[in-house]
């Protein structure tokens, strides 16, 4: 899974909150931010690793596919522990890393 598209605001765009300083250059745009997940069923994923680009940590995670949306959840032992985000699939025509 990676970063096809940032949402507008004030915002780097660079991974600057990397632990390892040498890759906080990258940028964000095309970041593979989630691995390692095993699919259980046509909407659900577990067992990966997130990472999370605000942060610069990396967490055990899970996903859930809705529709157009995405739930991320992230935790640190047990799920219980955890915080969900929810992403949204690019629109079509809408801009993303490749086409800015």
């Amino acid at each position: 899974m990676k970063i096809v598209a940032l949402s507008g605001g004030d915002h780097p765009h660079n991974d600057v909150h990397n632990p390892d300083a040498k890759l906080r250059g990258r940028a964000l745009c095309g970041l593979q931010i989630g691995q390692h997940f095993t699919q259980t069923d046509r909407q659900h994923a577990e067992g990966g690793r997130l990472y999370d680009p605000r942060s610069g940590q990396t967490y055990s995670g899970s996903m859930t596919a809705e529709g157009n949306t995405l739930k991320l959840r992230g935790y640190l032992g047990i799920k219980l522990l955890g915080r969900t985000e929810i992403w949204t699939r690019v629109a079509p025509g809408q801009r993303t890393c490749t086409s800015a």
